[in-house]
């Protein structure tokens, strides 16, 4: 299993200053953002990049690899809709998403955090080297393409969503419950006994869920983005990564 320690990235200006923590080879965000609706809709004319891309995001370089390990592609590419120089155009120009993006699926790190896979991929392409768009891997970026509405919803991680939804839909049921244990002249504390026992089937139907969700999203090549990223680029890296089960919170094999 992979060291959990948590290290530094130091400012080349200030090297006594910390600039980001890391984490399995990955910037730590240290940033706390609000907590969204998921119901939210998104304003792709105004796209939350940074929120999204983390840290990576204001490390941008034309050849970023990955925003999540901030690498860099060895490799000069140019952007294979323009045929232009890759820049910054290339990721963020007008309404989102432009013609490269980084994979926003979610992915189970060896100690089980959960990150993004954040691997550069342009966009009408086949996907990342571990999320194929055939296995219905980034289909936000087709839908946004299309016009469709985009919410928080749609970048979620899947198993915060299952948390969240889980957290309203219990409240409700005890809220029900209690309402009933009250017009039965049911004693309080036999009211809430029997609640946290109903209570604990819902809470194993979910906790399955989110195991089921890390398994199938669990990295299963950890040193996959050292793969050379010219065909990932253009086709979407079909080279590298296998899908199973696809769409997000779906199963991926190399993921």
């Amino acid at each position: 299993m992979a060291s959990q320690a948590v290290g530094s990235v130091y400012d080349i200006k200030n090297p006594a200053k910390p600039q980001y923590q890391w984490r399995n080879g990955r910037v730590v965000e240290h940033i706390k953002w609000k907590e969204h609706d998921p119901d939210e809709e998104i304003d792709l004319n105004n796209f939350p990049h940074r929120e999204i891309l983390g840290p990576g995001y204001d490390e941008f370089h034309p050849q970023m690899k990955n925003f999540g390990t901030i690498k860099i592609g060895e490799k000069f590419h140019h952007d294979h809709v323009s045929n232009a120089a890759r820049s910054k155009d290339s990721f963020f120009r007008g309404t989102w998403p432009s013609n490269y993006y980084a994979c926003m699926e979610w992915i189970t790190m060896p100690d089980g955090d959960r990150v993004r896979c954040l691997f550069t991929i342009l966009v009408n392409s086949g996907g990342c080297h571990h999320h194929t768009s055939s296995a219905g891997f980034n289909q936000i970026l087709k839908d946004a393409q299309h016009g469709k509405k985009i919410t928080w919803r749609d970048v979620m991680d899947p198993i915060e969503l299952l948390k969240m939804e889980y957290q309203k839909e219990k409240k409700a049921r005890e809220d029900a419950a209690l309402e009933t244990a009250f017009a039965t002249g049911l004693d309080y504390q036999q009211g809430m006994k029997k609640i946290e026992e109903a209570e604990r089937s819902h809470k194993n139907d979910v906790d399955k869920k989110i195991a089921t969700i890390l398994e199938a999203t669990r990295l299963r090549d950890p040193n996959g983005d050292k793969a050379d990223d010219s065909k990932a680029a253009k086709s979407g890296g079909r080279r590298g990564g296998n899908a199973n089960g696809g769409k997000r919170g779906g199963g991926a094999n190399a993921a």
